[in-house]
């Protein structure tokens, strides 16, 4: 009850959804309007995409095999693509569920954040070996223990 308590503060704190933007003319770059809005955009997502690709990185450099590296890259790159692909292409069929997620934003924003907080509680104690233990052996226990070793 308390985090639920907490969870709704934060959802009305209207500073946390503040935002600033600047909307710059790319069409004055002409031909290299679309890589320069591209690389903007990674930029932006550089929190997000960083610690991750840094990993898969740092674990093809470590691999010793640079066509085993290269198939972690290929594989992150398509992870991450298909994604925005599939919602591109069916962004019509897809209008279904983007409504729902719009409807139910403040309960996935709840459940979201809860998660997050959960593992920061982890991270903070250095739990988070207890719980990739508990994974593997989930997914042991399921018949799923192969994919402990992709990569």
């Amino acid at each position: 009850m308390a985090l639920f308590l907490v969870g709704s503060l934060v959802l009305k704190a209207p500073w946390l959804f503040t935002e600033k933007r600047f909307h710059p003319r790319v069409s004055r770059f002409g031909r290299l309007a679309a890589p320069v809005t591209g690389a903007a955009f990674g930029f932006g997502w550089t929190p997000c995409i960083g610690p991750v690709l840094t990993s898969v990185l740092a674990i093809a450099a470590t691999q010793g095999q640079a066509a085993r590296g290269a198939l972690l890259m290929a594989a992150y790159s398509i992870g991450l693509g298909i994604p925005f692909l599939v919602s591109g292409l069916a962004f019509g069929r897809l209008s279904a569920a983007f409504r729902w997620v719009k409807r139910h934003s403040t309960g996935i924003t709840l459940a979201s954040s809860a998660t997050l907080g959960v593992f920061g509680v982890l991270l903070a104690l250095n739990r988070m070996v207890w719980l990739t233990s508990q994974f593997r052996n989930a997914l042991a226990a399921i018949g799923l223990g192969r994919l402990i070793r992709i990569g």
